[in-house]
């Protein structure tokens, strides 16, 4: 069984399509469909089935998938210890994180790294933490750092960093940037907030919900974190955010909400593979992150000092 048609056949998979399959690998789609016709001759029966214009996993085509990422993920680890031992090398991280960690977390981490190591070199991937969680299960991530969630100690090696609070913001000077609300307040006004798949949108939607609240209406769907201040600065949609990204910078102009029964305590912390393969400059990165003295000078006052185990279980967003 040929890895390179087992890394074909895992995009197929994941696509659900043979074009956008082959867009995704850079290959022909013929060159695609004779790759998975291998493999299901090498079986000896069928891997997908045809569903409208897409493809739908057989029962076997289920179990290989499991199998195959599992596989593949282990050839590419071999491949970069192996690689990183010849060579000597052992200085690149692809390194993912969350637009609020991006702005108040990475900038010291990445100055105290290229005084301490100089030739370490770093790809950076932002995005919401089902986007990164995703690029680690793929392999396209070797570290993420992202608000925690119920969960992630069963996948992943996970190590808490900070807390982090996330809080209702409206614009200086919206009608509702007065002391003494009540959620029943809300209810006139329209939200510009991440899918409601993310964690966070999910426990506000439930929060309010639990007050009494109709479901709110989001006007604006983004997840963008400079944009999501622009707007709610210049507009008198609500949201919900992180209290680190109510810093006023040009043109931004936000404050929280006096409703302090709506107010998410989360963790921030750090995601890896589960027994991956983890570079002597991954482990640098992840060691920094663990350092008090480093934290506390990079203004993470609210470090977790202590790793939780599955035996200490907490509720996490």
């Amino acid at each position: 069984m040929d890895a390179r048609d087992l890394r074909y056949f895992i995009a197929a998979a994941e696509t659900g399509h043979l074009h956008q399959a082959a867009e995704r690998i850079g290959r022909s789609q013929p060159a695609l469909s004779k790759c998975i016709r291998r493999l299901e001759t090498e079986i000896g029966a069928r891997l997908f089935q045809p569903v409208g214009r897409g493809l739908k996993l057989t029962q076997v085509g289920h179990a290989l998938l499991v199998r195959a990422r599992g596989i593949v993920l282990e050839m590419q680890d071999t491949l970069r210890e192996i690689t990183d031992i010849a060579r000597g090398d052992a200085g690149h991280v692809r390194l993912g994180s969350g637009p609020t960690t991006a702005e108040w977390l990475l900038p010291e981490l990445f100055r105290r790294l290229l005084i301490e190591a100089p030739g370490l070199t770093f790809q950076v991937t932002t995005g919401l933490g089902d986007v990164l969680r995703q690029g680690l299960r793929e392999g396209r991530l070797d570290l993420a750092i992202t608000p925690l969630v119920d969960g992630d100690a069963a996948e992943f090696e996970s190590f808490p960093i900070a807390e982090d609070m996330m809080v209702v913001a409206a614009r200086i000077g919206h009608p509702l940037d007065r002391p003494g609300l009540r959620p029943a307040d809300l209810a006139r006004f329209s939200w510009l907030l991440p899918a409601a798949s993310l964690a966070s949108t999910a426990w506000l939607l439930r929060t309010l919900q639990s007050t009494g609240v109709p479901t709110p209406r989001i006007q604006v769907e983004a997840d963008t974190v400079i944009m999501l201040r622009r707007v709610v600065s210049q507009t008198d949609l609500l949201t919900f955010l992180s209290r680190r990204d109510l810093a006023h910078g040009e043109g931004v102009a936000l404050r929280e909400l006096d409703l302090s029964g709506i107010v998410l305590r989360r963790r921030v912390g750090s995601l890896s593979v589960r027994n991956g393969y983890l570079s002597p400059a991954i482990n640098r990165v992840m060691a920094l992150l663990r350092d008090r003295t480093y934290m506390l000078e990079a203004g993470v006052q609210d470090l977790q000092t202590s790793h939780r185990t599955a035996a200490e279980p907490e509720r996490l967003i």
